[in-house]
């Protein structure tokens, strides 16, 4: 899995001011790589994975702090590297202690989200697509996303809970 993007993570220890970064991740052979740390609310926000043989460009562009961009190129295993999905998550992330609570974000919307895959280019739309509705283990939802766009290129994401 080969993954970037911005994350809003809010620490436990009874503090209630969210920390948020950019990010990359090569799983399984490194953990999460945080690299900006000025991202606000609000940014403008743009990622990117391409692949080339074996190789992995992971790009993140902060276009409202540019700090908080990055690109990173690392080598995957053909083994564990399957290429076989393009995904945009809305996510709770995770320590060594388990899942964490999902931070209250309001809407999230995906826009331009395009794949290449062999030959094919385009829209979310002109692939198979799985809507998935994040949940916690008593199937309490946690986050709903919404239907694509008429385009194909952009949908929702709506924060319910967070744990």
């Amino acid at each position: 899995m080969e993954q970037a993007g911005s994350a809003a993570i809010c620490p436990g220890g009874g503090s209630t001011t969210p920390v948020y970064a950019t990010w990359w991740e090569m799983f399984p052979s490194n953990s999460i790589q945080f690299i900006g740390t000025t991202v606000k609310p609000g940014d403008k926000i743009s990622a990117s994975v391409a692949r080339s043989g074996t190789r992995y460009t992971l790009e993140v562009t902060d276009s409202t702090t540019p700090g908080n961009n990055f690109s990173a190129t690392q080598t995957g295993s053909p083994t564990t590297c399957k290429n076989a999905s393009a995904e945009w998550i809305a996510e709770a992330p995770s320590t060594s202690s388990g899942q964490v609570p999902l931070a209250k974000f309001g809407t999230w919307t995906p826009t331009n989200a395009t794949v290449k895959a062999g030959s094919t280019a385009g829209t979310i739309k002109i692939f198979p697509d799985d809507e998935i509705t994040m949940e916690d283990a008593s199937h309490k939802v946690l986050a709903q996303p919404g239907p694509l766009n008429t385009t194909g290129n952009q949908f929702k994401v709506t924060w319910k809970a967070s744990t």
